[in-house]
């Protein structure tokens, strides 16, 4: 029987799970504690996961950097406290076709760098306390703007709804630490007739897409037949970083903490921020970055 890999695992999250619902899941699946995931998604929220698996979990701050791209079903001429439909009506307008057709030219207006202000019903930190918290006690605390990017928004299609409201489908490819529901309420307020999140689902972080990723299922059939195929190399999910691969000598050395004169690793020296070191089987053994000349492992993964 071949033995449980490290490596990294694409979830197709379903509607319900909390993040640390799924990675209790998958440790109940593979038996295994040491799993973390990137990217919290909301218990609402369906779509891509990454979770590490083993000893590869200290990559995953490298994963969380990566641009996501998102699904949205928006419904107009309504808000909710909490952005989406599982909050309190706040809210509602009627919509007319004048907010319809301005749809396509407002979403335009939040392509490039928007500023945000993280809802309240979020994990975000103030004073020590998560905004949901002070939110489910009624209360309302002032919050920083945040600068984040929108690469890309593109308007798929409306509807009208069985119950006669007015939907808009997009897509949208943001930076890290996007709010999708405060992006929704942004445009609503735009248009003037508000709108709040009916549905959202992640397609992508980075280069890992929906279609590639697995449900519980599947992975457990997988597992109970010791096949870990669906364990990816972490290679495949930073090729954004550089990369060096080392010989033997050198490997031994960076393992057990040791710094590498930067000659020892042609170009590596012109890297301002993290690069990844390889091994001669073009594995990932650590994390390291250059400074006096030297190259110094950050983070080391021994087999």
């Amino acid at each position: 029987m071949n033995a449980l890999k490290a490596g990294f695992v694409i979830i197709n999250k379903p509607k319900g799970f909390t993040s640390h619902d799924v990675v209790g899941k998958l440790r109940k699946i593979l038996h295994i504690k040491q799993i973390g995931h990137s990217g919290t998604l909301d218990p609402e929220v369906t779509g891509v996961m990454v979770l590490a698996i083993g000893r590869f979990t200290r990559l995953i701050e490298y994963i969380e950097k990566h641009n996501k791209t998102y699904l949205c079903d928006a419904i107009m001429g309504v808000r909710t406290d909490t952005l989406d439909m599982t909050g309190k009506t706040v809210t509602t307008s009627l919509v007319n076709e004048k907010h319809i057709s301005a749809i396509s030219s407002t979403l335009k207006d939040f392509i490039g760098e928007i500023d945000q202000i993280p809802p309240m019903f979020s994990a975000v930190h103030v004073n020590g306390k998560r905004l949901h918290q002070l939110a489910r006690l009624g209360l309302e605390v002032e919050r920083s703007k945040r600068k984040v990017n929108i690469f890309k928004l593109e308007l798929l299609r409306t509807y009208l709804d069985e119950a006669e409201k007015f939907h808009f489908c997009f897509s949208v490819t943001c930076s890290r630490g996007t709010y999708i529901r405060t992006l929704v309420e942004d445009i609503g307020v735009k248009l003037g007739c508000g709108a709040t999140v009916y549905e959202l689902c992640r397609t992508a972080i980075g280069n890992c897409k929906l279609e590639q990723s697995l449900n519980f299922d599947e992975i457990e059939k997988m597992s109970k037949a010791a096949d870990w195929s669906f364990i990816q190399e972490p290679l495949n999910f930073l090729k954004d970083m550089p990369s060096y691969q080392l010989h033997a000598e050198d490997v031994k050395k960076i393992l057990n903490g040791v710094k590498l004169p930067v000659h020892r690793v042609p170009f590596a020296e012109n890297n301002k921020e993290d690069f990844l070191l390889l091994n001669e089987e073009n594995e990932i053994i650590a994390v390291a970055f250059v400074n006096e000349q030297l190259i110094k492992p950050k983070k080391v993964f021994p087999r």
